[in-house]
């Protein structure tokens, strides 16, 4: 699969004020850069190595991006073998996978895709930062309405068998009364020596789990620096969704969780900047393996993000492969682009429902879609003995991961395919008969943990050189199945593959795409039809056997010097060289022919010097995109400049605004002062010494209207 990311640049930059020379800093190319909505840890890159290669300075061309990019420290993710023997077996070798750290100027995504094409290089990503997926509070409840819309009962929750469930998030209050005894506990630690690693798993004193932040490089708040052994909660997320899922019922206080059979390990992985919260992919990665490897059966995920990593899709297959049950959150951005790592075929993807049983208009919605839960005026648990009502495919993921408990508890022989079967098999289907894009198979409902021998249907694809894509169907039960194949959308007509019976178990691989299928976005459907209903699967396959062409052309007005230079900024792919052509606005043959071959993925050039004035088409390649600009004759005198002072250096917002309302734009920057972040300061044309500082920490990489008040 070819997974579309995010493009994330930052730029700091000493700031010499003209507040005539302001209005003009937004259009000076190169000059002032801001951050994207795409979150990735600066200067930091996940790379995963072929079998001896370990480290990232063992070949010429390596040692020379090193020199370029100043790389500053190079961490296994997983240190050593000491108790850790496990990560070195698992899918995609996860003993292979370091993080580089450089100095803090460089872009995150231009260091993944220059050490992405290093010869002994499997995978390079940036450190992406995961969100937890919760969504504003926009109404209150009196009681648990989510719990008889599952059909929960007192009966239905007291399992026989304890399921241990990983919390991953931004840690748990354990000590809430709600939780008194639901916590699980490392036998091993609470039974050894105080300081001392008794069960040689390489973490010193995990009696309840572990805190696996770690991100010095972030400007986070509390206790985010370093890993260590008391995974607390900072922010209340975790502690709401370790309550949905096993808050002790019977005690006369709080409230009833889903599974209260269940033992709570927890795994932090968050911290907080500026009151949000997130979770960076290798803090994630390492939660997960920990989770399989200390007997986790359900590993609960309420965060994530649209973007791929490869290093968390290793880790998913690991923790599979060890017999978890993977739940996550679709996320909350009433969009097609189900989280990772939701989205991951081996991980039950959650949808939100409010009390009508329909799909929640913030849920995250589409093909890898496969179950939803109650998701709106939930509520649960806040640290220090608090209660509280959220809203998100947070909390619905939750209560998923609570029903996989309550399957467990009652059949811990079963597999995390026949887990998901049992919960699959027995939703309640809402909308039109059968699965949809909004809701998945249905409403997850309690009576899943009374399947004695449900079906499985699991379909999985790998991307294949040259010949296509293999995918693998696998199935057990009683009935009969299709496979087929579609465009992207998935609105037909749907192209059989397969079809047949199936009596016990079924597995074959389907050869795709057929001779002569163009390059596109295509899915693969597979049904099984038992017990009078059935059960869809599918997968998102993106086709590119040629490359990918040039888009997002625009050109821009930048100051160079005394004089305004037009500026071609476009996206490219990997290795690709780029022409850019340019026509006078009629003419059919090219007036210049300039080549552009670098690695970038965000690429540009400044167009010649003598285009005179008027209109021009501009065009990357013979069939690229093509945009229409204009050369105005506007000479600026720099010499008529005053200058005024010289503000910090700091990171800026690409736009001026007034948002104070008196006629006067301000400056809006975040001063550098170390490695975090730092208060925002607002400047205007008085001086130099701010007008206001905001007391939250962040850069200011864009402007929108978040409340929907029209206000910006």
């Amino acid at each position: 699969m070819v997974n579309s990311e995010q493009h994330i640049v930052g730029g700091r930059h000493r700031i010499t004020i003209s507040w005539l020379a302001v209005l003009l800093l937004a259009s000076t190319f190169g000059k002032c850069t801001a951050w994207s909505q795409s979150r990735v840890a600066p200067a930091e890159v996940l790379v995963c190595w072929e079998p001896g290669r370990a480290k990232a300075n063992t070949s010429a061309e390596a040692r020379r991006l090193a020199a370029e990019f100043g790389i500053l420290d190079e961490v296994p993710l997983w240190p050593g073998t000491r108790g850790r023997a496990k990560a070195n077996q698992g899918p995609g070798e996860l003993g292979a996978w370091t993080r580089l750290t450089f100095s803090a100027a460089v872009d995150p995504h231009t260091l993944a895709e220059a050490y992405a094409g290093l010869e002994g290089v499997r995978w390079a990503q940036p450190n992406y930062l995961r969100r937890p997926a919760s969504a504003p509070n926009d109404s209150l409840f009196d009681h648990q309405w989510s719990l008889p819309a599952i059909g929960w009962s007192w009966d239905e929750g007291r399992a026989p068998e304890e399921v241990v469930v990983a919390i991953i998030d931004s840690g748990v209050d354990w000590r809430h009364p709600d939780l008194d005894g639901q916590i699980w506990q490392n036998p091993a630690e609470v039974a050894g020596v105080a300081g001392v690693d008794d069960d040689g798993n390489g973490y010193v004193d995990d009696v309840r789990g572990w805190d696996f932040s770690d991100a010095p490089g972030m400007p986070g708040e509390g206790d985010y620096l370093n890993r260590d052994a008391d995974p607390d909660d900072e922010s209340g997320h975790g502690t709401h969704v370790a309550g949905i899922v096993g808050a002790l019922p019977g005690n006369h206080i709080g409230i009833a969780g889903v599974a209260p059979g269940a033992r709570l390990m927890v795994l932090r992985a968050g911290f907080n900047i500026g009151g949000a919260g997130f979770l960076q992919d290798d803090d994630v990665a390492a939660a997960i393996v920990y989770a399989a490897d200390q007997g986790a059966r359900v590993v609960n995920m309420s965060f994530g993000d649209p973007n791929f990593s490869p290093l968390i899709r290793d880790v998913i297959l690991y923790a599979k492969q060890a017999g978890c049950t993977l739940v996550g959150a679709a996320g909350n951005e009433s969009s097609e682009a189900v989280f990772y790592p939701a989205r991951l075929p081996e991980v039950i993807a959650v949808g939100a429902t409010g009390r009508e049983q329909g799909g929640l208009a913030f849920s995250n919605y589409g093909y890898s879609l496969d179950l939803a839960a109650p998701g709106l005026g939930i509520v649960s648990l806040l640290p220090k003995v608090g209660y509280g009502e959220r809203s998100g495919t947070s909390m619905a993921a939750a209560q998923v991961s609570g029903l996989a408990a309550l399957v467990l508890g009652r059949h811990p022989e079963f597999s995390p395919a026949q887990v998901r079967g049992a919960l699959v098999q027995t939703a309640q289907d809402l909308g039109a008969p059968g699965w949809d894009l909004r809701t998945g198979a249905g409403l997850a409902q309690a009576t899943a943990a009374g399947q004695a021998n449900p079906a499985t249907l699991e379909l999985v694809a790998d991307a294949g050189f040259g010949a296509g894509i293999l995918a693998v169907l696998t199935l057990t039960g009683e009935g009969s199945f299709d496979a087929a194949w579609s465009s992207g959308a998935g609105i037909g007509p749907w192209v059989e593959l397969e079809r047949g019976g199936v009596s016990g178990s079924y597995r074959n691989t389907l050869a795709w795409p057929p001779p002569g299928l163009a390059d596109g976005q295509y899915l693969l459907r597979a049904r099984l039809f038992i017990g009078g209903g059935v059960w869809e699967e599918r997968l998102a396959l993106d086709l590119q056997r040629q490359p990918l062409p040039a888009k997002n052309l625009a050109i821009h007005r930048a100051l160079d010097g005394e004089v305004w230079a037009q500026v071609a900024e476009w996206e490219s792919v990997d290795g690709a060289r780029d022409t850019v052509l340019i026509y006078a606005q009629h003419a059919e043959q090219p007036w210049y022919v300039i080549a552009e071959n670098s690695s970038r993925r965000i690429r540009w050039l400044q167009l010649p010097e003598d285009l005179a004035p008027g209109a021009y088409r501009a065009r990357i390649g013979g069939s690229g995109p093509e945009v229409e600009f204009a050369v105005e004759s506007d000479p600026v005198q720099r010499w008529g400049f005053e200058e005024r002072g010289v503000l910090p250096e700091g990171y800026l917002l690409p736009v001026f605004p007034d948002y104070s309302g008196n006629g006067r734009r301000e400056l809006v920057a975040m001063r550098v002062l170390g490695s975090r972040y730092n208060p925002v300061d607002y400047f205007e044309a008085a001086g130099t010494t701010p007008v206001h500082s905001s007391s939250l920490l962040f850069i200011p990489w864009a402007q929108a209207d978040l409340d929907g008040d029209g206000l910006q």
